[in-house]
């Protein structure tokens, strides 16, 4: 695997290298706390443990397209949560899920993805859409809905 892109910051900032074999490294502080020590987790337990926050950093371009999809009512965290819950397989009780695709965000993501070209103009700007996600990747975060 590309080393510059096996790395994700688990949701209690470590960072993990992910192993050909499907596995991840993780440094965890010694408990004696003088040193540090790598411990193995499988991809299945760190996918688990992503915070929306991880979610926004590693996937700055999908997420990006969800706010799109969404005409704006996505906020970045909230994109971020679909975008989770769909890895993960669960259901999203979001309105926006909910009322449209029936609580699985898994359509909803993989429109956004097929439909990424047309990401342009009134409400469905991707440019302003990567704006907004990249200053919540910086940590400031939109209170409402993305385009107000």
């Amino acid at each position: 695997m590309d080393q510059a892109r096996s790395v994700i910051i688990t949701q209690r900032g470590q960072l993990a290298r992910w192993r050909d074999d499907g596995q991840a490294v993780v440094r965890i502080p010694h408990p004696d706390g003088a040193r540090w020590r790598d411990q193995l987790f499988p991809a299945s337990a760190i996918r688990w443990a992503m915070s929306q926050d991880d979610a926004i950093l590693r996937w700055p371009r999908i997420i990006s397209h969800i706010i799109c999809h969404s005409l704006g009512y996505a906020t970045p965290r909230m994109a971020a949560s679909v975008l989770l819950a769909a890895r993960r397989g669960q259901q999203h009780h979001c309105e926006w899920i909910a009322s449209c695709y029936g609580g699985d965000p898994m359509p909803a993501v993989m429109a956004a993805i097929r439909d990424r070209h047309h990401h342009r103009g009134y409400m469905a700007d991707y440019s302003q859409a990567r704006r907004i996600t990249a200053q919540a990747a910086a940590g400031a975060h939109p209170l409402l809905a993305s385009w107000m």
